[in-house]
């Protein structure tokens, strides 16, 4: 077996652990919470599927970046995305519910519209015929998406206490599959800090139109401030480990794939601070449902009650083993369950 046979077969299981890490984490009962009143979660899935995949294409044939870090840029564009959104979220309190509704329907919709993205602005366009794209990688990383978020989400669906395992399993594979690309990409004749200035301006423009798309659309809709703050989160930034993935099965030539490697890694620290940015100023100006004039010492620790409280929570269904042997009433939305603790919390 070559040596490029076993590079594949590695990728295909670390990305298989990973998407059953992340179909693991998906909650559906806030996403048909939202889904009733579904114009927050359409505004979110038309930046990240129509707007953030061909800006990435247009705004790396303005910058006549090569094949590789154009492969980069739509690949990363193209991903759902992830789990540091639900957490920023839930850290300045705004709209957590649609935030993780937003992360489920993403995951969900990029088992379709990730491949017939990457097919549009690879293939239709051309950029494949400069670059050997292999298309059957980017079948076998469909495929890899689709079977490990359904079994993630069965895997919640049948035990939520081995879907916690299982979520730390994919959390393990995610660290693996970052450390493998650096180190690859650090010995490449292409490392991640010798690159020219547009590769890294090419990096850093698309958080900032899927923040000021989704920020726009969201305005527009008129919905409440703080799910204009999750929504400007979750547009901004994309799951980086699933691109990864995807590049390094897209992409055969590894000196390509290594190139590539620098797109989602500046992308993804641009997308981070960009958030962190969002979060720090809609908290401070009232945007959230966190009081602005709290202390970060005190957001944090009201952070941490509200996390144990969201993971004692089975959003929308009967709380199991109710008094008396009969059904309790279904748990509030985090929203008022948290609202309370916030509005009573003692310094600290």
């Amino acid at each position: 077996m070559s040596a490029a046979s076993v590079a594949t077969i590695l990728d295909s299981v670390f990305m298989f652990l990973l998407m059953t890490g992340i179909g693991s984490t998906l909650e559906w009962a806030p996403f048909l919470a939202k889904f009733k009143r579904p114009g927050a979660l359409i505004a979110a899935m038309v930046c990240q599927f129509l707007i953030n995949p061909p800006a990435a294409y247009l705004i790396s044939r303005a910058l006549d970046l090569s094949p590789p870090f154009a492969v980069g840029m739509i690949v990363m564009c193209s991903c759902p995305g992830g789990a540091i959104s639900n957490m920023l979220c839930l850290v300045v309190r705004a709209d957590v519910d649609l935030s993780v509704a937003m992360t489920t329907a993403s995951s969900v919709l990029s088992l379709g519209m990730m491949p017939l993205s990457l097919f549009l602005l690879l293939s239709v366009t051309g950029i494949s015929s400069t670059i050997h794209v292999d298309y059957l990688g980017i079948g076998l990383a469909s495929a890899v998406v689709v079977a490990g978020t359904f079994l993630g989400l069965y895997i919640r669906h049948r035990s939520e206490r081995i879907a916690k395992y299982t979520s730390i399993v994919g959390a393990i594979a995610g660290v693996f599959i970052v450390i493998w690309s650096f180190l690859s990409n650090a010995a490449s004749d292409a490392p991640i800090w010798d690159q020219e200035s547009k590769v890294y301006l090419g990096a850093a423009i698309p958080p900032f139109i899927g923040a000021f798309s989704g920020f726009l659309l969201a305005t527009a809709l008129q919905l409440p401030k703080p799910s204009r703050i999750a929504i400007t989160i979750e547009t901004c930034m994309q799951n980086k480990l699933v691109a990864l993935s995807i590049i390094h099965l897209t992409l055969s030539n590894k000196a390509d794939a290594d190139a590539a490697f620098t797109v989602p890694a500046f992308y993804a620290g641009t997308a981070l601070t960009i958030c962190l940015v969002v979060a720090v100023v809609g908290w401070k100006t009232g945007q959230t449902e966190a009081p602005a004039e709290y202390s970060v010492r005190q957001l944090i620790s009201t952070y941490r009650a509200d996390k144990a409280a969201r993971n004692l929570l089975v959003l929308g269904e009967p709380v199991k083993h109710a008094a008396g042997g009969g059904e309790a009433e279904p748990a509030a939305p985090l929203s008022e369950t948290v609202a309370p603790y916030l509005r009573h919390s003692p310094s600290v």
